[in-house]
C-alpha cells in the first residue's frame, strides 16, 4: 500500500497495557501486563486510560525514546524496536483493553 499511496498513506498501530482480548461472543483471553520499561508500561505510568502517539513529522525526535524499546507487536509479541516511528506513524493505546461485546 505504502508503494501506491506513498505519504498519503498513515499506519496506525494499536497497543494496550493489559486487560483482555477476544471476539464478540467467545470467551475472553487474558492480556497480562506489559513487561517493566516497554513502551506500553512507560504509557502506563502516565495513569491516562488512552494516548493517541503521533510519530510521523518533525516532532519524532521529541517523542520517540532515546535508545531502542520493546514494544508489543504484532498482538502482544514482545518485540525490540529501534524506532517506533519505523513501522508505524501512529501509536493508539489503551492503557486496559477489553473485548468487543454483542449488544
Amino acid at each position: 500500500l505504502a508503494g501506491w499511496y506513498g505519504d498519503a498513506l498513515y499506519k496506525i498501530g494499536f497497543t494496550t497495557y493489559q486487560g483482555s482480548d477476544g471476539w464478540a461472543g467467545t470467551a475472553p483471553a487474558p492480556v497480562p501486563p506489559a513487561p517493566a520499561g516497554s513502551l506500553e508500561e512507560r504509557l502506563h505510568r502516565l495513569g491516562t486510560r488512552e494516548v493517541f502517539l503521533p510519530l510521523r513529522g518533525g516532532s519524532i525526535s521529541r517523542l520517540s525514546p532515546a535508545a531502542t524499546v520493546s514494544m508489543r507487536i504484532p498482538k502482544y509479541e514482545v518485540e525490540i524496536v529501534g524506532n517506533p516511528a519505523q513501522p508505524y506513524d501512529a501509536l493508539y493505546f489503551i492503557d486496559t483493553m477489553t473485548p468487543a461485546t454483542l449488544i
